[in-house]
């Protein structure tokens, strides 16, 4: 069995979508609008936020007793680990590290 070069796997006409859609902007700007729960270390809870284009656009805490000023604060923020985390720390908050990871 032959293996490709590493020249014709370059040169394939996929290549660049591959690339583009692989990047954060791409897969969550570009995605419809969707929801996702965000779970918080110490037992906080869970916030269940809405995105669309990559944006927070509403948030509701779904369990525990994360503070609920955090469902005024999220909307606007980006859907992305490292805005979260800031704004989460604002709180003395924090994402499970699990859920932080998959987030990029």
């Amino acid at each position: 069995m032959r293996s490709a070069g590493d020249a014709y796997l370059e040169a394939l006409p996929w290549r660049s979508l591959r690339a583009r859609q692989a990047e954060w902007d791409w897969q969550f700007g570009a995605t419809p609008a969707f929801e996702a729960d965000l779970a918080l270390t110490g037992g906080a809870g869970t916030i269940r936020c809405r995105i669309e284009k990559a944006v927070v656009v509403g948030a509701s805490v779904v369990r525990g007793a994360a503070p609920r000023g955090l469902e005024q604060t999220l909307p606007g923020c980006l859907f992305r680990a490292a805005d979260l985390a800031a704004l989460l720390a604002q709180h003395g908050l924090a994402l499970l590290p699990e859920q932080a990871a998959g987030l990029g």
